[in-house]
């Protein structure tokens, strides 16, 4: 049941960060990706005879979840299909995956983090001479309380430039005795995510969640990189565990970042 609420929650959040979001129009008209439909499956169902009888095809699960994104037969309308697929007898809930996109204003203020991302030219240097927005911060009050210690922060953002000396060493490693080691190709720790040691990629499906270089005039590009320059500035000892669910773009998908929610915490 919490695993199902949190899935359930993170769809809510990506939904209700919308409204307060621009909209990128998957068709035109609509709010939501043109085609697919989400839904979760009962106990015990198995997502191929759902499939086979509704003309569906996977495009995605949320591991350990009964969540699955599908894509509608082709040329059929996703609110139809989701219709059909609430009807099912082995469908609980169908619901539309919502579009969202993220404000490009914080890409470009005139912070910037790390060197060549948010403002070309500018240097980490720079970024530490920006005494106004820590004294907003209030930055020294902060690492007296704490300096994060023993605290992962999960940056569900446009990735990280982990390899930037001040993220370096800020990175998380994943300690478990059944961790992923990197580039074994085993999913050891079982997640259903191979070589997930140092954080995922949901954009691409793969392990390296690295932020993407773009033009920061017309992309989100470092914005990822940036928060997580913020947060370790705040909090220097905590460790970052990147998690890449928006492309430089700037826009994804409910889905999406549910599926990183629930990464994130487990």
């Amino acid at each position: 049941m919490r695993l199902r609420n949190l899935v359930l929650s993170a769809l809510l959040i990506a939904l209700i960060a919308s409204s307060g979001f621009s909209f990128q129009a998957a068709d035109g008209d609509e709010e939501f990706r043109a085609g697919e439909v989400v839904v979760e499956l009962k106990p015990g169902a198995i997502i191929e005879a759902v499939n086979e009888r509704n003309r569906t095809t996977t495009i995605q699960q949320i591991y350990g979840t009964n969540f699955y994104r599908l894509k509608t037969p082709s040329g059929k309308k996703e609110k139809k299909w989701r219709k059909r697929l609430k009807k099912d007898m082995d469908v609980l809930s169908a619901s539309l995956n919502p579009v969202v996109t993220s404000p490009s204003l914080l890409a470009r203020v005139t912070v910037s983090f790390p060197d060549g991302f948010a403002k070309p030219g500018f240097t980490l240097a720079d970024f530490e001479s920006q005494n106004a927005l820590f004294d907003l911060l209030r930055l020294e009050e902060v690492k007296q309380r704490s300096r994060g210690r023993d605290v992962v922060v999960a940056v569900i953002d446009t990735g990280i430039d982990y390899t930037h000396p001040a993220l370096a060493m800020n990175l998380w490693k994943d300690a478990r005795s059944n961790a992923d080691i990197d580039n074994d190709r085993i999913d050891n720790d079982g997640d259903g995510l191979v070589d997930d040691a140092h954080g995922w990629d949901f954009v691409d499906n793969d392990n390296d969640p690295m932020e993407t270089a773009a033009d920061p005039e017309t992309t989100v590009a470092g914005h990822g990189t940036f928060i997580a320059g913020i947060i370790t500035t705040l909090a220097p000892e905590c460790r970052i565990l990147p998690i890449r669910a928006f492309p430089a773009g700037g826009t994804t998908d409910g889905f999406t970042v549910a599926a990183a929610v629930k990464y994130a915490a487990d």
